[in-house]
């Protein structure tokens, strides 16, 4: 299928989709599946306004063009064989992104150097800004191999099995660079923050499932996923308002390595063959990952080096985080699945609590620096029904 879209507006927005699937049977054993997506977006500006606060009015000193673009292109291939007594799968995937963003930073700039009044007239009288004002350009490559390969048990029995592996390779570089070209006299160089920094994270991860039908109607699963993962952050920044106050690079090493056990449990029992009611508990994980560094010298030094005392409530120094951990969820689950009015009506409904521990959150400063933090815990509640009614031969009501 091919999806072409363009909206002629404020923020022009040009999306060219494809996808493409293929099934290959050269047995009835093995099936063969390859898929192929692409998809690229490309927008005449961004899907946000700048404004004074508390107004809804549109401020942009110069016409800089503040284009974005966004390239994906993902393969897969699964592979299914089916032995007499259980089944292979193998399934293999890689994606490559591309996203760049130009944008006007003039106001940020202005605000982080505490000067709002003065700076950008000075720029302009010395011939720097004008229509080309600090223009921020991001890109941002990436891409993720991945490989997942399960043995699960065939045939109708009170016990089945399923184990697998699993293995991913991440890797992606945010790469900005801002060029104020009227900022050399003042501050010696044209270049307000370059940073280079690469991201690669592997995962290896092993798994079980196990569940016995323990009587005709009621049913016991539990699984265990052991992880690991080796996650290196690798930043080189520069610049009159980076964390080396110059021209001259300076590099960053941040490692960050964690394993551990997720279970998951499940107990299930059926009162008959139109109602099941059910208990899950199961736990899940994300990896943590790399910061790029804030200042703590140099022309916002002072600020941001403020800025992460007061979050830590201390007068002592407090060195920029370079890492933060994974976060993980316990979810709790009660639901039931009923069919009735001879299997016309379905409701299938669920309460659940959720405890997010470690929450990976964005801790943005008001020096103009944000990094990523394991901050404190959150609950989530909730309550969900599906209903499927069949009104008549033909015609179907659904409601969730």
């Amino acid at each position: 299928s091919i999806l072409y879209k363009r909206n002629w507006n404020v923020n022009d927005t040009e999306l060219k989709a494809l996808r493409a699937s293929i099934l290959w049977k050269p047995t009835d054993q093995l099936s063969i599946s390859p898929l192929l997506m692409y998809q690229r977006m490309q927008q005449g500006g961004l899907d946000q306004i700048d404004s004074n606060p508390a107004t809804n009015a549109h401020y942009q000193p110069f016409d800089s063009p503040e284009s974005f673009s966004d390239r994906i292109t993902l393969g897969s291939l699964n592979v299914q064989y089916d032995f007499n007594a259980f089944q292979l799968t193998s399934a293999t995937s890689r994606w490559v992104r591309d996203a760049t963003l130009n944008q006007d930073g003039s106001e940020e700039f202005q605000w982080a150097l505490s000067t709002p009044a003065a700076i950008l007239p000075y720029y302009v009288s010395q011939g720097g800004l004008g229509p080309t004002s600090p223009t921020p350009v991001d890109d941002e490559p990436s891409n993720q191999t991945s490989e997942e390969i399960r043995l699960t048990s065939s045939g109708n029995t009170d016990f089945k099995w399923l184990v697998g592996f699993f293995y991913s390779k991440f890797e992606s570089c945010y790469c900005s660079v801002v060029l104020i070209p009227g900022a050399a006299a003042p501050f010696g160089t044209a270049n307000a923050f370059t940073q280079l920094q690469t991201t690669k994270i592997n995962q290896t991860s092993y798994f079980t499932e196990l569940s016995y039908q323990l009587t005709p109607r009621l049913k016991a699963t539990a699984g265990l996923r052991r992880y690991s993962y080796h996650a290196a952050i690798d930043a080189a920044t520069s610049g009159f308002v980076s964390i080396s106050g110059s021209d001259t690079f300076a590099y960053a090493h941040s490692p960050e390595d964690n394993q551990g056990v997720n279970p998951k449990f499940d107990l299930s029992y059926e009162v008959d063959k139109n109602l099941l009611f059910y208990g899950t508990a199961a736990k899940g994980f994300r990896p943590g990952g790399g910061n790029q560094p804030v200042p703590t010298s140099g022309a916002l030094g002072a600020g941001c080096e403020a800025n992460l005392q007061a979050n830590h409530g201390t007068t002592s120094f407090v060195p920029s985080p370079l890492t933060f951990g994974p976060d993980s969820v316990w979810n709790y689950e009660l639901g039931e699945k009923a069919r009735t009015l001879q299997e016309r009506l379905t409701i299938n409904s669920a309460i659940y609590f959720e405890r997010w521990s470690g929450t990976q959150q964005n801790v943005p400063l008001p020096c103009g620096y944000p990094y990523t933090a394991n901050a404190g815990t959150a609950h989530i509640y909730g309550i969900e029904t599906e209903i499927s009614a069949l009104l008549m031969p033909g015609l179907q009501l659904s409601a969730n």
